[in-house]
């Protein structure tokens, strides 16, 4: 069985990007894409909440949006594309988080920068906040970014407790599929990877990764989440990958400001695995 990607959708430029990165990925695996929009439905708030306007319209307006988007993508890659479409209301986390627990997909692939200032709050947002509540991997893709064939993966590392941290099953999963090499990278500006439990550290996700394409980057920036991402972007990586968990520099990471810098402003799409 093939299988499934799914792309939440917006319609802004940046999502109908994410969208076009989905179909063109899905196609060079040959698997399906599931496009889903999620209408928020207008609310006033008081002593009993109602709905206001006619949502009826905003929703025929997403299927008309959508059979046209449909139409494009299998317009640019061939009829073969398997690609199906949802529209659902309620609120985009619960909703997209709820079909991703459902279908169980390969990843959810969804875009960040939007165009305007509200636009990107809302949408920078929901990608955040994604990437903490999926239970898929999440696949973060810059606006305007193009698809090139994957063959080469970044893994991110603290070198903490490997065995436990690691999820080893899942990464072999894309490097296996696509057949791609992995970068396992780890900044520590003070040099303590040569250090005895490091280097132990080390030779753990060496033999974990012993049937795959695999090196090891160290780096010694002063600032980690630049010098990965510059790394990254110097050695012509296609996607960079990030295990958030707790009790290391991603957790740290992910749970102040400096967290949307990396996420949102990677200069390559981010694979965000789902934490532990």
């Amino acid at each position: 069985m093939n299988p499934t990607i799914l792309a939440p959708v917006d319609f802004s430029h940046v999502s109908i990007n994410a969208a076009q990165y989905a179909a063109q990925f899905a196609h060079n695996i040959h698997a399906n894409l599931k496009l889903i929009h999620i209408v928020q439905l207008p609310v006033v708030y008081g002593e009993i909440p109602m709905l206001i306007g006619n949502y009826e319209h905003i929703v025929d307006e997403g299927h008309v949006q959508m059979n046209a988007l449909v139409k494009k993508l299998k317009h640019e890659l061939g009829e073969e594309l398997n690609v199906q479409f949802e529209i659902k209301t309620g609120s985009p986390l619960y909703e997209i988080s709820e079909m991703a627990e459902k279908e169980n997909p390969l990843m959810l692939v969804i875009g960040t920068r939007g165009l305007g200032g509200m636009e990107r709050f809302l949408l920078g947002s929901v990608t955040l906040s994604l990437t903490k509540e999926s239970p898929v991997p999440v696949l973060v893709v810059p606006d305007n970014w193009k698809f090139t064939p994957v063959v080469k993966i970044g893994f991110a590392t603290d070198l903490q407790k490997v065995v436990n941290n690691t999820p080893d099953d899942v990464i072999r999963k894309f490097t296996d599929k696509l057949d791609a090499e992995l970068h396992i990278m780890h900044n520590d500006p003070n040099y303590h990877e040569y250090e005895p439990v490091y280097m132990q550290e080390g030779l753990l996700l060496d033999t974990m990764f012993a049937r795959q394409k695999h090196q090891f980057h160290f780096l010694h920036s002063t600032f980690t989440e630049e010098g990965i991402i510059s790394h990254a972007k110097k050695n012509n990586l296609n996607w960079l990958m990030v295990q958030p968990h707790k009790h290391s520099f991603f957790d740290e990471m992910f749970g102040h400001q400096h967290t949307r810098e990396f996420v949102l402003h990677a200069e390559m799409p981010v694979l965000v695995l789902p934490l532990p």
